[in-house]
């Protein structure tokens, strides 16, 4: 059995809602919000084009801020979405929980969508995973938070 630190206060758990957070700018904020287009992702990333999210809010602020100080007279935006579970598990997913340099299924995928900047290479759903999770390393602090492409 895990022994929790009291540290962390224990709430019940209710299949709550699952916040994913995504970075971007000021001025593509109500185009995300009036629905997201996966085909303005760029291609050649961790799991190919699609629209990235990440459950650690930090990640998403720094990526805000690093796509700001590229464009001049843009403002860094984070866009909060609240998912419902059930609903996110009735969709086609792969799951990486383990980004360490032995995970080579992991890392073959990230050198496939990088490299080949195409689908998942599936036989079905015209190739893709509708969400990819896994480990993205983020610049600057070394760790691996959790990162989300949604196809």
């Amino acid at each position: 059995m895990a022994i929790v630190p009291p540290s962390f206060p224990q709430s019940p758990w209710t299949n709550q809602l699952l916040s994913l957070y995504h970075g971007t700018l000021d001025m593509h904020v109500p185009s995300i919000l009036a629905g997201v287009n996966v085909h303005y992702g760029r291609t050649h990333t961790d799991f190919g084009q699609g629209f990235y999210t990440t459950t650690v809010e930090r990640q998403a602020q720094a990526w805000s801020w690093q796509l700001s100080q590229r464009i001049p007279g843009t403002l860094p935006a984070v866009i909060c979405f609240n998912i419902d579970r059930d609903h996110l598990a009735a969709l086609q997913c792969v799951w990486f929980v383990r980004g360490s340099v032995d995970a080579n299924d992991f890392w073959s995928l990230i050198a496939y969508c990088r490299t080949e900047g195409g689908h998942h290479a599936r036989a079905t759903n015209h190739g893709w995973y509708d969400v990819a999770i896994g480990q993205s390393r983020h610049p600057g602090d070394g760790a691996l938070p959790s990162e989300m492409r949604i196809r």
